[in-house]
């Protein structure tokens, strides 16, 4: 592709797996030659120290469709948006999430013809309104391809769709391998949950479940979100306070990793998750419920345990197993080292690439 220019589109520059990964998909197309820059449309946030930081390009537009307050804001921004694609001419506009997919890459049919549209599909969310849905399924299916990130994804675009495109794909999420050696701080049982704090994210399931535990064990909770209030009082209810606390804001979650010795997973639905991605590469054994893709990055007894959803008991049993077992500790977090290798950003941006080349 002569003119190697690509926009990403997301929602928000906060610090959430899908915005990571866009971000640091960026940093690798520019590093091999790419003009990649980044619109968040609804917010700023960290995420946009670290363009900053790496030399990425960003705006970050306002654009609140929810909100009725900001109505006449919002129609200045998006229209302030479009003028902007108009004179931008990006080769590829990729927009990510339901929401950026069904408004962007449709706007994108009208204002940028000649712009490859593909939308990256991530957790999917097919509870929409008619008109939202069927936008939704029009983008999908006129975009120039569709990238999930796990293969019940793709089997959830064809179902949805009720078509099976060639143009729907399936590349992982990268993850950084570059800090990955010998980990030692496998002795106490403390664990890690990076999640951000949503009713789906499972904390309900993991503090029932920690009534069960016998175990002493530390857990600590990175993450932020409308459920933070309910997982306090729940906590205190039934006196887990010494077993689990919530990280204050902002969380060093490379840190929290470094010092765990083990990682939970309580969520009810995933993509490919990202947090256990990084939990796999920071040498971790990880905990998790067998939902979306989480069985690709969790081999059962291998490098963890891969529970039933909802499973409190079992649940309760793997956290009491690894919180007594610091040799088992050890063993499995090396296996998420070798695995966690396969999933490299050199890897995963060579794979973009090739899709986005692909284009004529």
């Amino acid at each position: 592709m002569a003119n190697k220019s690509i926009l990403f589109i997301i929602g928000s520059a906060e610090i959430g797996g899908t915005e990571k990964q866009t971000v640091r998909l960026a940093r690798e197309l520019i590093d091999r030659g790419w003009d990649a820059r980044i619109w968040f449309t609804s917010s700023g946030g960290p995420l946009t120290a670290e363009c900053i930081e790496f030399g990425i390009p960003f705006k970050v537009y306002s654009i609140r469709f929810r909100n009725p307050r900001f109505i006449f804001s919002t129609c200045r921004n998006l229209i302030s948006l479009i003028v902007k694609i108009i004179k931008l001419r990006p080769s590829i506009i990729q927009s990510q999430l339901t929401e950026s997919i069904l408004v962007y890459l449709n706007i994108a049919r009208v204002f940028a013809r000649k712009s490859k549209r593909v939308a990256g599909v991530r957790g999917f969310t097919p509870k929409l309104g008619f008109v939202a849905r069927k936008l939704f399924v029009s983008a999908l299916k006129k975009a120039s391809a569709v990238i999930c990130n796990s293969p019940h994804l793709v089997t959830d675009v064809e179902n949805f769709t009720r078509s099976t495109n060639s143009n729907i794909h399936c590349i992982y999420n990268g993850v950084d391998i570059s800090n990955i050696g010998e980990i030692s701080r496998y002795e106490l049982p403390n664990a890690v949950v990076v999640s951000n704090l949503h009713p789906y994210k499972g904390f309900m399931v993991l503090i029932e479940s920690l009534k069960l535990v016998k175990e002493d064990v530390s857990i600590r909770i990175c993450g932020s979100g409308p459920m933070e209030e309910e997982i306090l009082i729940a906590v205190n209810r039934n006196n887990l306070g010494k077993k689990i606390e919530i990280v204050p804001r902002p969380a060093n979650v490379d840190y929290e990793i470094k010092k765990a010795s083990f990682a939970i997973h309580p969520s009810e639905t995933e993509g490919l998750s990202n947090a256990i991605l990084e939990e796999i590469a920071g040498g971790l054994p990880v905990i998790a419920f067998d939902v979306g893709g989480n069985n690709l990055l969790v081999k059962d007894l291998w490098n963890g345990f891969i529970i039933a959803p909802g499973d409190i008991s079992s649940l309760a049993k793997a956290i009491d197993v690894l919180s007594s077992d610091p040799k088992m500790r050890k063993k499995l977090g090396k296996n998420s080292l070798l695995l966690a290798q396969k999933f490299d950003w050199e890897i995963c941006a060579t794979k973009y690439e090739e899709i986005y080349s692909s284009f004529h």
